[in-house]
């Protein structure tokens, strides 16, 4: 975990070494890489409980694996390597000078771009049963996951239904605040330090998740060991909310119960990927939203996403949805 009383320094460190950064950069690059720090560092904090400085080369991987699963392209993960590869080597020639972190080594030099894009093809090598490009569940799918969630129920049924109704990235959903939601209106704020662009956005959800909502809020959460400590929506018995982690092993735990659960591929460490995981919530909001008619630009937005070409991903070939197309709106004339 993060060591108590080091975050004002670890911090200070981060900025000195950006500062250097920002030197060596031009103004676009180091923004970009900047950006992709922070990130890092996050999902560090997230998914590992480490400081930057004490991320490994299995930390790393990992992240490519999440960043993969999520759905980034092969350019934003080269752009990742060469952000923390320049971030790393300035940090050691730093070290012992003007910044005391105790790093010795880059953690990104033995990763090599070949290395990545050999994941990136075992990720391309998926089979869905859907034979989308794009993995989804439809609706009635989504049900019989949050019928089916582990414990505790109330509060991983509400992860799903939240998910799937919002579209939340899933740092986005376990970082939720109870002050980000509003009960009256139904609209959820998603914080710009949460968004993956650093926009500020507002969602909603439906009426059928106000009363599952009320429970979890009024009855179910001031049980959670961390409430009392906490402003997040999600706390735990062990910290302040719950970790991406962890609401991926909800959704993974549901699909196996509903059975629906499949592997993807095999990493090089013999570790299986799965087919159904929390970030699948996401694109199944994104195909329902296609489904219901909207407006590519407005399901932008409500993505969050940086452009319209992202955006476009869920506009794949899909033969069934084109014949039915053609059934129940084709022209007659």
């Amino acid at each position: 975990m993060v060591e108590k009383g080091m975050t004002g320094e670890i911090e200070e460190a981060c900025q000195k070494v950006l500062k250097r950064l920002e030197r060596k950069k031009g103004e676009s690059t180091f923004r970009e890489y900047k950006r992709h720090v922070r990130q890092f560092r996050d999902w560090l904090d997230d998914a590992v409980g480490v400081t930057v400085f004490k991320a490994s080369i299995i930390d790393v991987e990992d992240m490519v694996d999440d960043m993969l699963e999520d759905g980034y392209s092969p350019s934003s993960i080269r752009v990742r390597r060469a952000a923390l590869s320049e971030f790393y080597a300035q940090a050691i020639r730093l070290d012992g000078e003007r910044i005391d972190v105790d790093i010795s080594e880059n953690p990104i030099e033995d990763i090599t771009i070949t290395e990545w894009e050999e994941i990136r093809s075992k990720e391309k090598e998926r089979e869905y049963a859907s034979e989308d490009d794009v993995p989804y569940l439809k609706p009635d799918q989504i049900r019989k996951l949050a019928e089916n969630v582990p414990q505790p129920a109330t509060r991983n049924e509400l992860l799903i239904r939240l998910g799937f109704q919002t579209g939340l990235r899933r740092k986005e959903l376990v970082r939720l605040k109870v002050s980000d939601i509003n009960q009256t209106n139904r609209r959820v704020v998603v914080r710009e330090e949460n968004a993956k662009n650093g926009q500020k956005r507002v969602v909603e959800y439906q009426p059928s998740l106000d009363l599952l909502l009320r429970r979890w809020v009024d009855s179910v959460r001031p049980t959670v060991a961390m409430a009392g400590e906490s402003d997040y929506l999600f706390p735990s018995n062990r910290s302040l909310h719950i970790s991406g982690q962890q609401f991926n092993t909800v959704v993974k735990a549901a699909a196996e119960n509903v059975g629906i659960q499949s592997v993807a591929y095999v990493n090089k460490s013999g570790e299986e990927k799965k087919n159904v995981t929390a970030h699948i919530l996401r694109h199944s909001f994104a195909m329902a939203a296609i489904d219901n008619e909207w407006d590519l630009y407005v399901l932008k937005d409500a993505l969050g996403h940086s452009s319209v070409e992202v955006t476009e991903m869920y506009l794949h070939k899909d033969e069934e949805r084109t014949l039915s197309a053609f059934t129940n709106k084709g022209p007659s004339a």
